[in-house]
């Protein structure tokens, strides 16, 4: 079989899909199955094919740029900047698309609402779909609804658009399967749950490796290991730590990975009083060893759906506190494999922590629980039984339970690619290869852009 794995997003991002999607093409390959790869990279879009070949980096002519801008600010012209980027970006992310050969696969897994939408629109008719669905934007985003209702019903329509172009959808947690039933309207029986798998004997390798970190010896090491970002909770952890260190001071904590938030959190432990008691260490390739020298892992998410850096945590034997954000309570079971305390809060998640580091018997028992799970949980052989059992089913069907072209009446304009004056090969390549009623704008989204045309939305283009 011949399957390929998309994603709107960078692949270079330290993060849990760019782990989950590296996993399952190693998985899938161990099973005889050929892998492609289609992904960004400084906002180029790239194919490596199945023989591991990079094919193209695409890079769109700016005419193609310019003239959506123009013709939007015509048509809409009170439009959010934000609804306006994501609008060139992902146009640009499925003609890109359209320069690779997607006939020579059986099919095509995405994993994400972006790219699900882009190759609905974009992909041969028997080829059937796939969608990963790793978490809710329109949630992690903090989009205020109140304040800011159309660029949230945006979203929103991209998070239901996105769900409902795929043959089947696969979330891996049942928080998530609800989430999306209950905010957008999904249907659950579309919708197959499949946690996480891992390389479970592979990691635990590596636990037992060499580290060049080192803490002083009369010191307890604390490891929270996730990207910084706001969803991740450090901030109620630096709280918490601060918290923790009225009670007690032997204790060091490493935070490991990198985000947008680093120079933010450093400035807030400094504040706090913790510039001796944190450590910031980025991106490493020695987490499972840091885990092994760890006494407890602490994942302090306000939003999470089913975190890798926990799973981790439990492979490695390691003590877990976490909080009770999203998919995680499917994760853990409170007071059996960790402890679980209240997202949001920093006071709890500081006794949570104290109980551990004064309990060693504690540590001992919930780090045993949590190996025994996370060896028989995180099995990648039965992710990977679960989802080539989706792709049979599918391509059974013959990829054709989903109409994604259907024309919309109330389309006012659409933009004319053949007419932007440009004549590369690779823009003849993707011109000829426009699959029938194809159209910019896509006519899911219509409706709601058509608020943007009226002055009394609520966004005006500055």
């Amino acid at each position: 079989m011949k399957v390929l794995l998309a994603t709107f997003w960078n692949d270079s991002l330290a993060s849990g899909v760019t782990s989950y999607i590296r996993q399952l093409k190693q998985g899938l390959e161990r099973q005889g199955h050929e892998v492609g790869l289609c992904a960004q990279r400084n906002r180029q879009v790239f194919h490596v094919d199945c023989t591991g070949h990079e094919v193209l980096q695409v890079q769109l002519p700016r005419l193609f740029s310019l003239k959506l801008n123009d013709t939007y600010s015509r048509h809409f012209p009170y439009i959010d900047p934000w609804v306006m980027k994501y609008e060139r970006d992902r146009y640009e992310y499925e003609l890109s698309a359209l320069s690779f050969d997607l006939t020579s696969y059986d099919v095509i897994h995405t994993q994400d609402v972006v790219s699900t939408r882009a190759f609905a629109r974009i992909k041969p008719k028997n080829v059937p779909l796939v969608a990963t669905v790793h978490g809710c934007f329109t949630r992690e985003s903090g989009l205020d609804r109140r304040r800011s209702p159309e660029l949230w019903e945006y979203y929103a329509n991209l998070e239901r658009v996105g769900v409902l172009s795929a043959d089947r959808a696969i979330m891996p947690t049942h928080w998530l399967k609800n989430l999306f039933a209950r905010d957008f309207f999904i249907p659950p029986e579309g919708v197959t749950t499949i946690p996480y798998g891992m390389d479970v004997h592979g990691f635990r390798q590596k636990v037992n490796e060499a580290t060049d970190i080192s803490v002083p010896a009369n010191k307890k090491v604390i490891v929270c290991s996730a990207r910084l970002t706001r969803v991740k909770g450090h901030y109620t952890l630096i709280q918490a730590l601060y918290e923790l260190k009225k009670k007690r001071k032997d204790w060091v904590c490493l935070f490991l990975g990198d985000g947008p938030l680093r120079r933010q959190l450093e400035h807030n432990s400094r504040l706090y009083g913790l510039g001796e008691d944190v450590q910031f260490l980025g991106d490493r390739l020695d987490v499972p060893a840091i885990l092994g020298q760890a006494d407890i892992f602490v994942l302090p998410s306000l939003m999470d759906n089913h975190p890798f850096a926990l799973m981790e945590a439990q492979v490695a034997g390691t003590a877990v506190v976490t909080s009770d954000a999203g998919g995680i309570p499917e994760m853990v079971s409170h007071e059996e494999t960790g402890l679980i305390s209240p997202a949001g809060h920093p006071k709890p998640l500081a006794e949570q922590m104290n109980r551990l580091l004064s309990d060693r018997p504690l540590r001992q028992r919930l780090s045993q629980k949590a190996r025994i799970w996370g060896e028989q949980a995180w099995n990648m052989e039965a992710m990977l039984k679960r989802i080539t059992q989706v792709y049979e089913t599918v391509l059974s069907k013959g990829g054709s339970g989903v109409q994604t072209q259907d024309p919309f009446k109330g389309v006012p304009f659409t933009v004319d690619l053949t007419k932007l004056g440009v004549d590369t090969k690779v823009w003849r390549n993707i011109i000829e290869s426009l699959p029938e009623n194809y159209r910019i704008p896509d006519p899911a989204f219509v409706q709601l852009l058509q608020k943007y045309g009226r002055k009394g939305s609520r966004h005006v283009k500055k």
